[in-house]
């Protein structure tokens, strides 16, 4: 299986330690980002193949980062396992890892993370965020060219609705993808971006939008 991601520049160490633990499941790890950024990043990550992302397909139009990359990029890199940078995959062996991500025709299967401060310090369970999306080729099909940049909020819910209306199933995945907690990198613009994009596209706010992701997520019950 591939795994896709796009590499920042900062928390270097840390993605180091994450993307090292990728190795145990796959040599194919795949990293999509702008061209100025893979001069700077591929002495750093040795083990992972890097695709240059068109200037027209970075966040440099809707956001004003044109380091970002679009969902639309990192799908054209699959398929694979479209997988946040800064999560380590842990306690699960190679041969169910690739049970667990196996494709199934309309499925969505979607990865929840576990929150962690700290060396020793407990897991909590994710209550919104997303950091993984099986990108089969049907999914890669249907994923639409609509400016939704990676490492910004309301990209995640996004892929969960528009897969909701092209009537798949979602499967959410828990237990081995661990997070250490930091500074969100996204503002309360990148989500006022993301949500008029959602109103122009699928005609839903941001209300109705954290409803049902935390339905089809099945975290309603506990996070209600």
């Amino acid at each position: 299986m591939r795994l896709i991601t796009a590499i920042s520049k900062s928390r270097i160490e840390r993605q180091q330690l994450c993307i090292s633990s990728w190795t145990k499941y796959t040599k194919d790890i795949v990293a999509c980002n702008t061209k100025e950024d893979i001069e700077h990043l591929q002495p750093l990550f040795p083990n992972v193949k890097f695709i240059e992302c068109p200037e027209e397909l970075t966040g440099k139009a809707l956001y004003d980062r044109p380091d970002r990359v679009s969902i639309y990029a990192l799908a054209k890199c699959g398929p694979g396992l479209l997988l946040n940078s800064d999560i380590k995959i842990e306690g699960v062996s190679t041969k169910d890892f690739y049970s667990i991500w196996s494709p199934v025709s309309k499925m969505l299967k979607l990865g929840i993370r576990s929150n962690f401060d700290g060396l020793g310090k407990p897991k909590t369970q994710e209550k919104y965020g997303i950091d993984a999306f099986l990108l089969t080729e049907d999914v890669i099909e249907s994923i639409p060219n609509l400016g939704f940049t990676i490492g910004v909020s309301v990209w995640d819910y996004w892929l969960v609705w528009h897969f909701i209306t092209e009537r798949y199933k979602i499967k959410p995945i828990y237990g081995h993808m661990l997070h250490l907690v930091h500074t969100s990198s996204w503002n309360e613009q990148d989500t006022a971006i993301g949500m008029e994009l959602m109103i122009k596209n699928y005609r839903i706010d941001l209300e109705q939008l954290t409803k049902a992701v935390q339905v089809f997520t099945a975290r309603d019950k506990h996070y209600a």
